[in-house]
């Protein structure tokens, strides 16, 4: 995780050590943190899938069902509506 750190320190909007350490704090069992990095990892590539998937899953592991996405706004959340 260090490595990650030095990078993010250096490049704030380096997408890969956002989303990778992210994953690492959720191995660790530190939701808190890791929704903090895997948010800013949705914010800056808001297509990639899993790391929207991770973020969704590190909310779920600290219990917040309820509201998803605490810190995007309604407007700015991708709304995809499936029809046969």
């Amino acid at each position: 995780m260090t490595y990650l750190q030095t990078a993010l320190r250096s490049r704030p909007d380096y997408f890969d050590a956002l989303y990778n350490l992210g994953a690492a704090l959720a191995m660790q069992n530190n939701f808190a943190a890791a929704v903090g990095e895997f948010l800013a990892a949705v914010r800056l590539n808001p297509q990639d899938a899993n790391a929207e998937a991770n973020l969704g899953a590190a909310l779920a592991e600290l219990g917040n069902w309820k509201k998803p996405w605490p810190s995007i706004p309604l407007s700015q959340m991708r709304v995809t509506i499936w029809s046969k």
